[in-house]
Order: structure tokens, then sequence, then C-alpha cells
């Protein structure tokens, strides 16, 4: 079974392992990389990212995350957040044995090595339905028995839900490598989500102005905040900057981490430290 290919790591030198009932470690799992954060006493002590060897997935192959060595540690809390489609149920029509149903009809057919799931989603009365490779499951549940595993969605919404304005349509934009989250709220109520695969700057802006133009936003008025892999220096943020009026990065001055992580962009892995 194929191991991953470590890129960065940054870990504080007072981080021990050795005293387990303190440390909180959160995985987000995407096909092709992986983000660690570890925090003690809510102070954020360690970050890493691996990715995926050239040819391997880590959904596909069942990638053996157990090489990755600072999972291996015991914690008070772990928590894997994966990246996978989904769709959103309506709570009140959702019922757990249309599972495959709800699959089938949004995604098409799914290969049976992949097992329906669904995450409760309270905060706007939803189920969210997704389906994840079975050996990628057994193989978390296998060596990290302990850690609560689910969408990264729900975590998404519980993030930035209590941020959107209260007198404005507010979209946050958390983004990745290869793709971006969108969250879109109006006054305060959830509307819209949707996740979107890009490969250039002029991609990211075509699918973002998609979005606003089919919810009949007002560029004016509208309210972007971005978290994840973005720069200000970089071609994508001056394309939002340029159609939009009102872009900022989330906050993360109430985050607190270990002096020697102070250089960090810590926006960049917001969806997991926040």
């Amino acid at each position: 079974m194929p191991g991953p290919k470590k890129k960065t790591s940054y870990i504080a030198s007072d981080l021990n392992f050795d005293k387990p009932d303190v440390l909180v470690q959160n995985i987000l799992l995407h096909h092709n990389d992986l983000h660690i954060a570890i925090k003690k006493d809510d102070v954020l002590l360690g970050l890493e990212k691996y990715d995926a060897d050239d040819k391997s997935d880590y959904f596909d192959a069942g990638m053996d995350l157990y090489h990755v060595e600072s999972l291996r540690h015991d914690f008070k809390e772990q928590s894997f957040f994966l990246h996978a489609p989904s769709t959103l149920i309506p709570a009140k029509s959702f019922h757990e044995e249309e599972l495959d149903a709800y699959i089938h009809f949004n995604f098409g057919a799914v290969s049976k090595a992949y097992k329906a799931c669904y995450d409760d989603i309270s905060i706007i009365d939803a189920k969210l339905v997704y389906s994840l490779p079975e050996s990628l499951l057994n193989n978390i549940h296998k060596y990290f028995p302990k850690a609560a595993v689910g969408h990264i969605l729900p975590r998404l919404l519980s993030i930035y839900a209590p941020k959107a304005s209260e007198n404005n349509a507010h979209i946050f934009l958390d983004i990745g490598m290869q793709k971006f989250d969108v969250l879109v709220f109006d006054n305060q109520k959830f509307i819209f989500t949707n996740t979107f695969n890009y490969g250039t700057a002029q991609d990211f802006i075509y699918f973002l102005m998609f979005v606003i133009k089919q919810l009949n936003l007002n560029p004016d008025t509208l309210y972007i905040t971005l978290g994840g892999y973005i720069d200000r220096e970089g071609s994508i943020f001056k394309y939002i900057h340029k159609y939009i009026r009102h872009v900022d990065f989330v906050s993360t001055d109430k985050i607190k981490k270990a002096a020697e992580l102070d250089h960090l962009p810590i926006h960049y892995n917001y969806n997991i430290i926040a």
C-alpha cells in the first residue's frame, strides 16, 4: 500500500506527544494531499502538509495513512475531515434507507467499492450526503479507531456562518490548491454552497462570477471573505478585487500559536485551525 510524500512540516519545540490528554489534532484529506493541525489548550503547535505519491490517490488507493508519523500518536481529540462530492437534503425530507438513491440521483452510478455516508448539519437543518471508498474508511477505522470522521462542509459552515454579515450578501471562499468551496449567505441566512475545480486564475474568477450572477448578487454591496491558499500578491486575489469592492481575508487575530509558527500564513489552514 503506497504511503504519502512529505512536503512541509512546522512543529513547535514544546509539542510533547507524551501528554496526549491535552492535544487536539484535525486532519483535512483531499484526493492528492492532506493537511494536519495540532493544538494544545487552544494554542496551535503544529502544521503539516503531505502530498500523495505521483501516481497515488488518498481516496482511490486507500493510502496507508499510518505512514504519517504525527498521526500515530494518541490525542484527546482526533478528527478526519474529508473532501468529497456531496449534496444537501432537507432534514424533514431525509430518509436514511434512501442513501444510495440520493447518491445515484445526484452523482450517477457509483462503484460498489464506495460507501454512502451522511452528516447532520443542524445549523441549516439539513443532511449532507456523500460517498467514500470503503478502503479509505477501513484504513482510518483500523489505525485510528477513536477518531471522528466526517465531511469538511459541516465544519466550514460552523466556522463561517457566525461571521456572515447581518445586512448584506456574504460569500466565503475556502480555497485549495486545485478546487475551492463557495458558501453564500444573505443577511446571515445560508442560501448556497458548491465546490469548483480550477486550473488557472481565469477559471477561478469565471466560476465565482457565475455564482454571483446566478444568485443575482450585487458586486458593489457583496462581501467576500477569503480563507485557504491565496495571497494578496497572487493573480486570483487581483481578479477578485477587480470585480468585487468588499474583499478581505478571514481574521486570524484571535488564533493563538507558538512563537515558532508566527511566520506562517495561518489563513491557509483556517478550516482546520479555527
